[in-house]
């Protein structure tokens, strides 16, 4: 077998995969049926969200997402469907309308401080447990602003699942499902 048609091979089984093969991962698309770029972030709409195999209804279920809220990534779409990818790397297909486009975080590992102000000496307005979801107001380089009940401040960027490095550079633009 010839390399070209080793290329081909690859490239029908990345297609079918669902695997990029010519950009890189991290890599923006914006010629998708939604017209909005790839990667992005969004957020989970009800508190019970079936994640298919596959992009319709005549896939089968692999889980079922249990939080309203919870921000996950779009990797790909179709017509009516959007991939996902959650905290954990797992991945599957949503209908886009159980998808919102408030943009949230997920606080992980450990109790992290809000702070008043973006910085490590700001008092702390609040402690935050792993697996808090918080509304995603606006990023400054290492730190952004969330909003979870009547609390409002400052997060190290680290500390959360959620963020693109787009957000880290400019205020988060409403990623639509």
């Amino acid at each position: 077998m010839d390399v070209v048609k080793r290329s081909r091979i690859w490239m029908v089984a990345a297609a079918i995969l669902g695997i990029g093969c010519f950009a890189p991962a991290d890599a923006q698309q914006t010629d998708t049926p939604s017209g909005l770029e790839v990667p992005r972030f969004v957020s989970l709409k009800f508190d019970h969200i079936n994640v298919r195999r596959g992009p319709g209804m005549d896939h089968e279920i692999d889980w079922v997402f249990r939080r309203k809220g919870m921000p996950v990534q779009i990797i790909a779409e179709s017509d009516h469907w959007r991939r996902i990818r959650d905290v954990d790397g797992s991945s599957g297909w949503i209908h886009r309308t159980m998808l919102d486009s408030q943009r949230t975080i997920l606080v992980l590992e450990e109790m992290r401080p809000i702070r008043a102000e973006p910085s490590r000496e700001a008092d702390p307005v609040a402690f935050a447990e792993p697996g808090v979801v918080a509304e995603l107001v606006t990023c400054r380089a290492t730190w952004c602003k969330v909003r979870a009940d009547r609390i409002q401040g400052w997060i190290r960027s680290e500390f959360v699942f959620g963020l693109t490095e787009e957000d880290l550079t400019a205020p988060p633009a409403g990623a639509q499902g």
